[in-house]
């Protein structure tokens, strides 16, 4: 059968996912292909003070007061910097190394607190409404990077497992759950 020219594809159904292994418990959570505006609101409320921009612009200023260049510059020389790109003529590394220092221990919290966010998120909202973060947190760091995982990819509105369900359905699969598994 030919594919319809559909300028909007039909929504595919949701799956169910499971996430985690025997040894460290599997958790069933819906995977529907995109995020509910209540879901993308409160990852913003939880991640929204962001420490990392202000610490970034504050070294972006004294690079750029320092060595006398423009903000791009200056955010360029920083970027660098983080790398461990050396400019011979302007040494930001060691002019300002423990500015580079907190600036990468807070884009480093920033991850941390973005990771947790969005797994309680995926918890609560499709899973439990009354899981407790504490609760969250005690479990494995693997269930954890796991929904996380799941967040991301339907933020992206990525459908890909959904169509690798539906492609198991119509090929006679008799389970149209998937697991999301730790690529080695």
């Amino acid at each position: 059968m030919a594919k319809l020219p559909f300028v909007v594809e039909p929504r595919l159904k949701p799956i169910i996912e499971r996430i985690g292994n025997e040894d460290i418990g599997i958790i069933e959570i819906e995977r529907k292909g995109y995020l509910t505006a209540a879901e993308k609101a409160f990852v913003q409320a939880q991640t929204g003070s962001d420490d990392a921009s202000r610490e970034m612009m504050a070294l972006v200023r004294s690079v750029g007061s320092k060595y006398k260049v423009d903000f791009d510059a200056a955010y360029t020389l920083v970027q660098n910097a983080m790398q461990g790109i050396y400019d011979k003529k302007r040494d930001v590394i060691a002019d300002f190394p423990e500015k580079i220092d907190k600036l990468i221990e807070v884009l480093q919290g920033s991850q941390t607190r973005r990771t947790v966010a969005t797994a309680y998120c995926m918890l609560i909202y499709r899973v439990d409404s009354t899981i407790k973060l504490d609760d969250m947190l005690e479990s494995d760091i693997e269930i954890i990077n796991g929904l996380a995982k799941l967040f991301n990819e339907e933020e992206a509105r990525s459908v890909e497992r959904l169509k690798e369900s539906d492609e198991k359905i119509e090929t006679g699969g008799d389970n149209p759950a998937v697991d999301i598994e730790k690529k080695q």
